[in-house]
């Protein structure tokens, strides 16, 4: 039986779409078991915990959807720290937008967050 998260990029890859964050999340809303009246609020949330224990099961780590959750994890990460970026330009350091808490450099999240190739560059995004 498929997770709330793995039916969702399931459902995005048959409409033939790119499951990025917000085609995922639009499909993890309408399957979630949430109340009516929190779905749009707390869907985010609970997709967010779902990515982020993806890819510590142990019993789903060859999974073929592994590689689109550390993607859409990844992109929605970057899209974080982007807007950490305009809204704060002079700043020196950045509050870590995996919500660790941590207050580090531009360069030290991206590090921290896997942002880069192998040669040092920015991953790109999509």
């Amino acid at each position: 039986m498929l997770s709330n998260l793995e039916q969702a990029i399931t459902n995005v890859l048959i409409c033939k779409q790119t499951p990025d964050y917000f085609n995922v999340l639009r499909e993890y809303t309408d399957i979630s078991r949430l109340p009516k009246a929190n779905k749009e609020k707390e869907a985010p949330k609970f997709l967010e915990r779902a990515m982020g224990k993806y890819p510590a099961s142990g019993e789903r780590a060859g999974s073929p959807l592994a590689d689109h959750v550390t993607s859409i994890n990844r992109d929605l990460m970057q899209t974080r720290l982007d807007v950490l970026m305009l809204c704060t330009p002079f700043a020196k350091r950045f509050k870590c937008p995996c919500m660790c808490g941590e207050s580090l450099t531009r360069e030290r999240i991206i590090h921290k967050l896997n942002l880069v190739d192998g040669e040092g560059e920015p991953k790109p995004v999509g």
